[in-house]
């Protein structure tokens, strides 16, 4: 099993980590180039979303996010070096008026799941509220177990208040980009897509509008 495997020792990081939650850079927002099959088309087409993080109110659970974006180094227990990013990260779980779930970057499939901080770290805060489209989610198996999956609101979903946190937002512009992705074909009781929905490329837009990464 990938998870009994990846015996990790967070490396450089978590000897620096109060450091660079000081000094990542606040202004960024984040980019994604999502991948996937158009429902209208029946062509694969490659869309881009931009989301907003709340850094300021949910720091750590936003590092954790930025992290995994940049990309995070874990020692394997064979002591290899493995490089753990968002980019070919998939949406492994897709239910229309509901969410788009992704960011399982151990097993690609929605079982894996890991943190900056260790195997999983726990709830900030539930200041937010899942009222509406484009709130971005970080999923879990029960209190205190976040790790690096997140998902994106597709309405209002009230009953996960309290349950989860939420760190962000897709900007208004980029919505119409998340209801075409909610759209696709879907199968079986864990609604995964029957066509690869993946993270082709991510990274940050500074002030100056320039892409990072």
């Amino acid at each position: 099993m990938v998870m009994l495997l990846i015996f990790f020792t967070i490396l450089k990081f978590i000897r620096n980590l109060k450091k660079e939650e000081m000094i990542f850079n606040k202004r960024n927002d984040i980019y994604m180039d999502i991948s996937y099959v158009n429902i209208e088309s029946k062509e694969r087409v490659t869309e881009r979303i931009i989301i907003k993080l709340y850094y300021d109110d949910v720091p750590r659970t936003c590092l954790n996010f930025y992290k995994f974006v940049e990309g995070f180094e874990v020692e394997e227990e064979d002591g290899k070096i493995k490089n753990l990013r968002y980019l070919n990260s998939t949406f492994h779980r897709i239910i229309k008026d509901f969410v788009i779930q992704g960011g399982d970057v151990v097993r690609h499939d929605g079982r894996g799941s890991i943190s900056i901080y260790g195997k999983q770290f726990k709830d900030e805060n539930f200041m937010y509220k899942h009222d509406r489209v484009g709130l971005l989610s970080m999923a879990n198996h029960g209190p205190d177990t976040n790790g690096c999956q997140y998902f994106i609101t597709l309405g209002k979903a009230e009953w996960l208040d309290g349950k989860h946190v939420i760190f962000g937002e897709v900007l208004n512009e980029y919505l119409d980009v998340i209801k075409r992705i909610s759209m696709v074909e879907t199968r079986g009781r864990d609604n995964r897509p029957t066509s690869m929905v993946s993270v082709v490329g991510c990274g940050f837009i500074k002030k100056s509008g320039k892409d990072e990464l």
